[in-house]
């Protein structure tokens, strides 16, 4: 019974095969989708080629009438060439608000001088959350330098098609995260993580800064995979701004105790001139030192 199981398995996965390499569209699809960069346009005009095709399948599969003269290779197929098409169609919508992002982006160069201005043009992005939430949700990868990665199955898309919506992006992503400046203290080497059982691979590379505020703190920032090249070419002792998502939890320690942890992961990094010199104020500050810092008796 198992080898005749096997058998039938095996017919039905070749037949399947078979039917892939006779449908007109999966093949076209199969051609461009292997390019090492897929143009929107090439997506477009297949989708426009086969706009037909979805609405009669759409409505085989949505009436059972239908649906139950056809076996199941058949309905694989159709099913498989809906989901399809609904992936390259999302695509589509995406490149269409090219427009849109342009325009957003031409307002945000006209009030980005503006504190107040500035501060109205991210409120309303918040309020219209949804115009870039699709592109996030399909393109966002934390691996990468950009924060996204252009990839869906098999394509590869083209980042001039998405260069309105990208740059655009960066401004949203930068504006969550926080900054400061300080002098590098030290800069680890790359540390290289394997996939395991609960964790993909990774690398990793940290950096410390001495901050010139009231307490000299020390900050770490960690920077993981695409991100670990904005340390490449920086020593100890530069100056340096530097950008990173503040990210925190509860955990329990291994006394049972709870607790709350906060990290620094980096999102860029810039170079900056020298620490700027900063005239003392001796006078007065030996008053402080000579009155006030002094703990009463």
């Amino acid at each position: 019974m198992d080898e005749i199981n096997k058998y039938e398995n095996q017919e039905s996965i070749s037949e399947y095969s078979k039917h892939l390499n006779d449908s007109n569209p999966i093949c076209e699809y199969n051609a461009f989708s292997f390019k090492s960069v897929c143009n929107m346009k090439t997506i477009e005009l297949w989708l426009e080629r086969y706009r037909g095709f979805y609405d009669d399948v759409v409505t085989i599969l949505e009436d059972k009438r239908y649906a139950s003269k056809l076996n199941s290779i058949e309905v694989l197929m159709k099913k498989d060439f809906e989901v399809l098409y609904g992936k390259l169609d999302i695509l589509l919508r995406l490149y269409k608000k090219e427009a849109y992002f342009r325009q957003q982006l031409d307002n945000y160069n006209g009030v980005k001088d503006s504190v107040l201005k500035l501060e109205n043009w991210f409120s309303y992005q918040v309020e219209n959350k949804n115009e870039y939430q699709l592109f996030s949700s399909v393109f966002y990868d934390s691996r990468e330098l950009t924060h996204y990665r252009l990839e869906l199955d098999e394509l590869t898309l083209n980042p001039e098609d998405f260069k309105y919506t990208l740059k655009y992006m960066g401004i949203i992503e930068e504006a969550k995260a926080i900054h400061f400046e300080g002098k590098i203290k030290s800069i680890d080497d790359l540390e290289v993580y394997k996939k395991t059982e609960n964790t993909r691979a990774y690398t990793r590379r940290k950096i410390v800064l001495l901050i010139d505020d009231f307490c000299c703190s020390e900050l770490q920032v960690v920077f993981t995979d695409g991100r670990v090249k904005h340390l490449d070419n920086l020593s100890v002792g530069q100056f340096v701004k530097v950008f990173a998502r503040l990210t925190g939890g509860e955990l329990q320690n291994s006394e049972g105790t709870k607790e709350y942890k906060h990290h620094l992961y980096g999102w860029h990094v810039e170079k900056l001139d020298a620490k700027p010199k900063v005239k003392k104020n001796t006078k007065e500050m030996d008053l402080y030192y000579k009155y006030i810092l002094p703990l009463p008796f």
